[in-house]
């Protein structure tokens, strides 16, 4: 494939979709971060809950369907803003030709790896903390 100029025509997408991912993760991290300032010594059966959902979120998620639940919305919503970040980042440096189809394909491949580097088999989900 015979791209002129490919080094100048790909970085300027690649580090504004990596931009635009470490900004939603920073969002999304802020989120998670700003529920659990919620926590209070106030002896609510509510709160009681509560406390104890975001301490699970802190400490052990996958013990709490709830806590499960709110990592699972922030996530999505970093995701989401991934999506359309990169979106609208790449359309207006690109224009939707039929000319610019290697373009969207090796757009469609960066993001394919991208989603497909958070897997469990990467050892992102699993515990670090083995039993003997």
């Amino acid at each position: 494939m015979k791209v002129p100029d490919i080094r100048r025509n790909t970085f300027p997408i690649i580090f504004g979709v990596w931009a635009t991912g470490f900004v939603a993760d920073i969002l999304g991290s802020l989120g998670l971060m700003c529920l659990t300032m919620t926590i209070s010594n106030v002896q609510t059966p509510f709160l009681l809950w509560w406390n104890n959902v975001l301490n699970a979120i802190i400490y052990n998620p996958f013990k709490n369907a709830f806590a499960v639940l709110i990592i699972t919305i922030f996530v999505i919503i970093s995701a989401v803003i991934i999506f359309w970040q990169t979106i609208l980042f790449v359309s207006v440096k690109q224009s939707w030709k039929k000319q610019n189809e290697k373009f969207w394909h090796f757009l469609w491949q960066f993001l394919q790896r991208r989603i497909c580097s958070i897997s469990p088999q990467n050892g992102l989900l699993q515990s670090k903390h083995h039993t003997n």
